[in-house]
């Protein structure tokens, strides 16, 4: 029943929002996205525990407040857009992120890729190189000349640009056929997949190509659907391929067992994790931070600056990370073996722990105006604007898997920002 009820939630909502049009897009994606793996985690298929109806009814309530708040921001804000035409400040935004990236970006990730293939090469196998990059052979990584301070520097630095270039790159290519700056964002993803030698970097190339694909056919009809259609199969076989080889090379058994957890566990954990800490009365999830946490992506440079003052704070990402570091038990599998994974807390594990179920409908509110905000940028096809909203996206979608604000994405959107206010600023001066 309850998996009914679910699918019947997302669908009708879902339904509403293409009878109100398409400038709901981003909603759209979104909400098929949360409803696909919401619905499937009742399947159980690979013996994840399925959440109680009660846990159900907290993403009931985020995403009835997120289309409630969308349409109710149209409704008292909302007003005829025009085209954008500031050709000089959309040339000056794209040439400003171009150049940051021929100077400094793209050389810094180039140097660490290529001391990765030698360290491949010559001085580790793959699997303890794995373990070795994120510190857990000797506690400080060898790519990065066993120092912390210059891996914190990589991660916090270097981290938002790939999502920087990979927003900006997309938006561009779609709006203003200038390819650059998402060649930039491909290769940086590429180029940090190699380097902490994981899985992840396609995925997110795949949800790039289907989004670029999304937009196009909003943009440009359905007149050329299926030579889209064709071009976009190309990179995301290569893509599938990689990772399928890769996953092969760090150990998987057989293709079903890649299915299984790649696909379906990876996708739905984070459901019976969120289920199984609110039901833990010890949890942090209980011990409400007020905003700290969904800020976390961006108080950790705060709290790092002051701490290097003598003020010792502990940064949310440091407490929530650590936390979902450790495993929990959430299912059982084929051979009666409990299942224990970790890391996995949804974007619902800081929404809530912000403040309970009030957090959840602030935050649902929250994005829904944001998203209704960013969203004008479709009719006006403003790149900056599109950008932005792209983010979200990828903020709620990649949400599933992680907190997602206690990473590089929420920086990535304050930068563009800055860029963009900047750029602004320049030209009226």
């Amino acid at each position: 029943m309850a998996l009914v009820i679910t699918f019947l939630f997302y669908f009708l909502l879902i339904v509403f929002l293409c009878i109100r049009g398409f400038r709901s897009i981003a909603l759209i994606i979104i909400l098929v996205w949360w409803g696909l793996w919401n619905v499937l985690s009742y399947c159980s298929i690979s013996g994840l525990y399925t959440i109680s109806f009660y846990t159900q009814c907290i993403y009931f309530l985020f995403f009835l407040f997120i289309v409630l708040a969308f349409f109710m921001y149209n409704f008292l804000f909302g007003k005829p857009s025009k085209k954008n035409t500031n050709v000089k400040k959309n040339r000056d935004f794209y040439n400003v992120l171009l150049w940051i990236s021929i100077c400094f970006v793209l050389p810094v990730q180039i140097f660490f890729a290529s001391r990765t293939i030698y360290i491949l090469s010559f001085v580790m196998s793959p699997g303890m190189y794995r373990n070795d990059v994120f510190g857990f052979v000797s506690g400080s990584p060898t790519i990065f000349f066993h120092s912390n301070q210059l891996a914190l520097l990589h991660a916090l630095i270097i981290g938002p640009f790939q999502y920087i270039y990979l927003f900006a790159g997309i938006s561009f290519s779609v709006l203003r056929k200038k390819n650059a700056l998402l060649l930039v964002g491909v290769s940086l993803v590429i180029l940090d997949s190699l380097i902490m030698f994981g899985r992840f970097g396609y995925h997110y190339l795949i949800i790039a190509v289907i989004l670029g694909l999304v937009f196009v056919t909003y943009f440009n009809g359905f007149a050329k659907l299926r030579s889209n259609l064709l071009k976009a199969f190309v990179p995301i076989f290569i893509l599938l391929l990689l990772t399928f080889w890769i996953t092969l090379y760090r150990g998987s058994r057989s293709f079903l067992d890649i299915i299984n957890m790649y696909v379906v566990t990876y996708h739905t954990e984070s459901f019976s994790i969120f289920d199984t800490e609110l039901k833990n009365p010890g949890s942090i999830l209980h011990q409400y931070s007020y905003g700290l946490s969904m800020l976390g992506g961006i108080e950790r440079y705060w709290v790092l600056f002051l701490n290097k003052f003598g003020f010792m704070f502990v940064s949310q990402t440091d407490i929530v990370g650590g936390y979902l570091h450790r495993d929990f038990n959430i299912g059982i599998d084929r051979f009666s073996n409990p299942i224990f994974l970790n890391a996995f807390g949804s974007i619902f594990f800081t929404m809530f722990r912000d403040g309970g179920i009030l957090g959840i409908v602030a935050f649902g509110i929250f994005f829904g105006m944001i998203l209704a905000f960013y969203s004008d940028s479709l009719k006006q096809r403003d790149p900056y604007g599109f950008s932005i909203l792209l983010g979200l996206i990828f903020l709620l979608i990649y949400g599933i898997f992680q907190p997602t604000t206690l990473g590089p994405m929420l920086p990535a959107l304050l930068f563009l920002f800055l860029v963009n206010f900047i750029v602004k600023l320049y030209n009226k001066v």
